[in-house]
């Protein structure tokens, strides 16, 4: 024992050594030694996962940038490849498709044409770039490398970067126009603004990221997020490159630090935690003896606690088992704008969003259920109102006895990450529904060939399903030469990295699954994922109608060459600035050889005269510059023209018009030429022999005249001194009779009779031929005329035969009116009436029918008998002059009175004819137009 009270001394006199009171220390130092290697742990965790999200958020940068490039690429792909089918284009279309251009693509700040001498020929717009015309782009290296790649691959180059001439950085697009067949008709150009371009193509994308973009070594575009650039970022920037147009691209990307995680967090929270075990074990060595020593230390450690806790950039926050918040950093609290007071207890619901309350107790709830971590994502509302989002995660601690005394936890801000996320999540949904619904066929493989994906309409052109396309090579689309050069442009592609028809469009056969093959368009472009490996997606069209569609138009050309070149009239086409682009055979024999003209301007190199005043034809007032600048259409103008090749000049017959687009826009002219030089010729002889015919037919007139007047003489002479002989016959021989008549035998009284009788015919004789030449001199004027008052008229004349006769008529009424002249009118029908009474046989009641029939805008009268009829034979004859079927003494009459009936109607501008069959009556007629205004009150009427 005594042994062991000396060992217990110490030697020298020197107190005795309390180790006891260093193990908080020690406690302290291994908490800090493990706080730290933990520290490190998760740094180095949290770096390696922010250099692989911020490899896929340059991947997604560099896909984005060259989807945005191929975009405007395309754009003016499309413009050459429309100048390539087209053989050319006007300025006027071009600026109109700039314009379009411009107007779709703002980084855009011009566009032009570039001819195959590498001069700018045309720029759009031309305000503020006219001295960009006529510039000669071989004089600058980049610009002349550019053109010669473009020149080389027939496909898009660019130059830069370069200054603009309209001011900024940027660079120049060149893409060639080369049409099949024919010569390189130099190259459509964008004037591209690199700033405006990349921050349109970027947009919010990643905000968080410090940006530059390279072009051939030469920065291009820098973007700075949070105050640093990409040469200022703590950490390695994640890089990708490309190439595009010919220069390789390089896109560098950084993220700035301000992110609170795990790796800040909880070494804190362990230090704090081993901070108090070291406070604790001190106060349970010290005893009761140092307990206002260990409130002290106590009170030290919430200091620092609070210190430390303060001093994390990140919202802390420690609550007591039941989740009541006891205690939040001074981060938390200048966040939410309130006091440490304010979000005690419960009272950091209130920065809670609202939406979030029920699932965060959800969360809670299951968390001190298994006693485990506690990790959700919600939104707390800033001091200036706006809801970010947050991780937030939590642990239990516990304490001696192993119950859950109180949670520990920290706020990540996440709301940008879940934005780019969002944002990443919205493109690919964006981009999915467009390869969805689009029309062509989309599928994406890989560098052996095989499909990754396939769009539905890939799945309606070829007839598989999805599940049949994917996993299988594309081959199964084409047919086998096709297949087999596909193969082959791969492995090229695979082996050299250069592909014949990447980004180019190209015809190929497809083949559907039921065999039959069909013509489709195929442009395939490439691209790697962000392991690096190399996908292509493939575009294809169903061109059938297309293909369908140009040989129609080839078609259509050859028709309309073969037409024009048939044409007797000369034909000429024009574009918008009036350049001659089609003529035909007739045109060129017109005028012989043409210069050619470019433009309406030429036009005066065309000599032509005005006929009426002699006056040459200026280049605006020929028919085509009038119809190319007015829109005018020109039709029959007469003009004197001069041949080029003889200098003849002939009278031409122009017409022309204005050709326009869907919009309204003029596209073009065409002129129609007519030589009339012969017709005028011949025009002007007859001219000559009408007015000799004029004076011929005035002769002959005045001599006709002059025998009407004769004529009338007769008819005179003949009413009056040829009848007063007739008349004493008639008077001497009626007086004889009754005076001397019992003096004479009876064949005296006989001769007698026979001269009377012969008299009175003679006389009767005279006033129809009298009645007939009146006809044919008599003034007619045609007026509405009433049929049925004509009847009655016509009636009353022929009264005295109809009671001789005790004739039966009957008219059927009403009756229209008509036009015609009354007299005239009335006499052709008592003629046809009285005819209708004379023959009929012996002993039989004369019956006779007037009935109206309507024939549209004519009236037809048939009047009806039941006379001796008429032979088929005869009944042309009976309307000419004394033209008799039966001898006077069987049927009285002079053989005039239908001839009358004929002469009249056709006066009256109507005709006559007659229905009859032997021994059973006769059917005259007459057909008469209805007068105007009254046909269309008209009743139908038949009789």
């Amino acid at each position: 024992m005594s042994s062991y009270q000396a060992s217990d001394k110490q030697p020298h006199g020197l107190p005795p050594l309390d180790l006891t009171r260093f193990l908080p220390l020690l406690v302290a130092v291994v908490g800090l030694l493990f706080s730290g290697l933990l520290a490190s742990y998760l740094s180095e965790t949290e770096k390696r996962h922010e250099r692989q999200v911020l490899a896929a958020e340059t991947a997604a940068l560099k896909r984005t940038l060259i989807q945005g490039l191929d975009q405007r690429a395309r754009a003016l792909a499309r413009t050459a490849r429309r100048w390539e089918l087209s053989g050319g284009r006007t300025r006027t279309d071009f600026e109109l498709e700039a314009a379009v251009n411009l107007e779709s693509f703002p980084a855009f700040r011009s566009l032009g044409w570039v001819d195959a001498g590498s001069v700018v020929r045309w720029v759009y717009p031309v305000a503020g770039n006219s001295s960009t015309v006529g510039l000669n782009n071989n004089k600058e290296t980049r610009r002349r490398t550019a053109l010669q790649n473009a020149r080389r691959t027939g496909r898009l180059a660019i130059a830069g970067p370069l200054g603009l001439k309209q001011g900024g950085q940027g660079f120049l697009f060149f893409q060639p126009i080369t049409p099949i067949d024919a010569k390189p008709q130099g190259f459509i150009y964008a004037a591209v603004d690199s700033r405006q371009l990349m921050d349109r193509i970027f947009g919010d994308l990643f905000p968080h990221d410090s940006l530059r973009v390279s072009v051939a070594g030469e920065p291009l575009y820098t973007r700075i997020a949070r105050g640093k650039g990409v040469e200022d970022s703590d950490a390695t920037p994640a890089r990708a490159e490309f190439r595009f147009g010919g220069l390789p691209w390089r896109i560098e990307a950084a993220t700035s630090a301000g992110r609170l995680g795990l790796a800040q967090v909880v070494p804190a929270i362990a230090a704090l935690i081993s901070l108090g075990l070291a406070a604790v074990t001190m106060m349970s060595l010290r005893g009761q003896a140092r307990a206002l020593s260990l409130r002290r230390t106590i009170r030290v450690g919430e200091e620092r606690f609070r210190t430390m806790t303060d001093a994390v950039p990140g919202l802390l926050f420690v609550t007591d088992a039941e989740g009541a918040n006891t205690h939040t950093n001074v981060v938390f609290q200048n966040y939410t704008g309130r006091s440490g007071e304010d979000l005690l207890g419960n009272g950091w619901l209130e920065a809670l969003h609202p939406d979030d309350r029920a699932r965060a107790a959800e969360v809670w709830a299951r968390a001190t259920a298994d006693l485990g971590s506690y990790e959700a994502e919600y939104r707390f509302r800033r001091y200036d109102g706006a809801y970010r989002w947050f991780l937030v995660r939590g642990l239990p601690h516990r304490d001696d006895a192993g119950q859950v005394d109180r949670w520990f936890g920290a706020c990540t801000d996440i709301h940008d990450l879940r934005e780019a996320q969002a944002a990443l999540l919205d493109g690919e949904a964006r981009l999915r529904a467009i390869v969805d619904t689009a029309v062509d066929a989309i599928v994406v493989i890989d560098e052996r060939g095989t499909m990754a994906s396939a769009n539905p309409a890939t799945e309606r052109v070829f007839g598989y399903s999805a599940d049949e396309l994917i996993g299988a090579n594309v081959a199964l689309l084409m047919d086998a030469d096709e297949a087999a050069g596909h193969d082959h442009h791969l492995s090229n592609y695979a082996l050299s990295g250069v592909g014949k028809i990447i980004g180019i469009g190209r015809d190929v056969q497809g083949q559907r699954k039921d065999g039959t093959s069909f013509p489709l368009e195929l442009t395939i472009a490439g691209w790697s994922d962000a392991a690096g490996h190399q996908f292509f997606t493939e575009i294809m069209r169903d061109v059938t109608s297309r293909q369908a569609a140009e040989a129609a138009l080839r078609e259509s050309e050859a028709l309309l060459a073969a037409v024009l070149e048939a044409l007797p009239v000369g034909m000429i086409i024009a574009d918008a600035s009036g350049k001659i682009i089609r003529d035909n055979r007739a045109n060129r024999e017109l005028w012989g050889v043409a210069p050619e003209t470019s433009s309406w301007e030429q036009y005066g190199e065309w000599v032509g005269y005005q006929p009426d005043t002699g006056e040459r034809i200026q280049a605006n007032d020929w028919a085509m510059s009038r119809a190319l600048l007015h829109g005018e259409t020109v039709t029959n103008e007469l003009i004197q023209n001069e041949r080029f090749d003889t200098g003849e000049r002939r009278y031409y017959l122009n017409n022309a018009a204005p050709v326009r687009n869907a919009s309204g826009t003029i596209i073009a002219g065409v002129v129609a030429e007519l030589d009339i030089t012969e017709r005028l010729e011949a025009e002007a002889e007859v001219r000559r022999l009408n007015r000799d015919l004029e004076q011929r037919v005035e002769e002959r007139t005045r001599r006709l005249a002059e025998v009407n007047h004769e004529l009338q003489a007769f008819a005179y002479s003949v009413s009056h001194d040829l009848r007063a002989p007739l008349r004493a016959m008639q008077g001497f021989g009626q007086a004889l009779t009754e005076d001397y008549g019992d003096q004479l035998d009876e064949l005296g009284r006989n001769y007698l009779g026979r001269i009377v009788a012969g008299a009175k015919q003679m006389d009767v004789l005279i006033l129809d031929l009298l009645a007939f030449s009146r006809l044919s001199r008599e003034e007619v004027v045609l007026g509405p005329v009433s049929l049925d008052s004509a009847i009655d008229a016509a009636l009353s004349q022929a009264n005295g035969l109809l009671r001789e006769r005790n004739a039966d008529v009957e008219v059927v009424r009403p009756a229209p009116i008509v036009s015609a002249h009354a007299p005239v009118l009335i006499q052709v029908l008592a003629n046809l009436i009285s005819n209708a009474v004379k023959f009929v046989a012996a002993g039989t009641t004369p019956k006779v029918r007037l009935r109206p029939e309507n024939r549209g805008q004519r009236v037809r009268l048939w009047v009806e008998d039941n006379g001796i009829g008429i032979a088929d034979e005869h009944q042309k004859r009976i309307f000419e002059v004394f033209q008799r079927l039966h001898s006077a003494a069987e049927y009285p009459g002079t053989g005039i009175g239908l001839a009358i009936v004929r002469k009249g109607v056709e006066r009256l501008g109507g005709t006559a004819g007659v229905e009859s069959t032997l021994g059973e009556g006769s059917s005259f007629w007459i057909e008469l137009p209805q007068a105007e205004g009254h046909a269309e009150h008209q009743t139908d009427f038949v009789g």
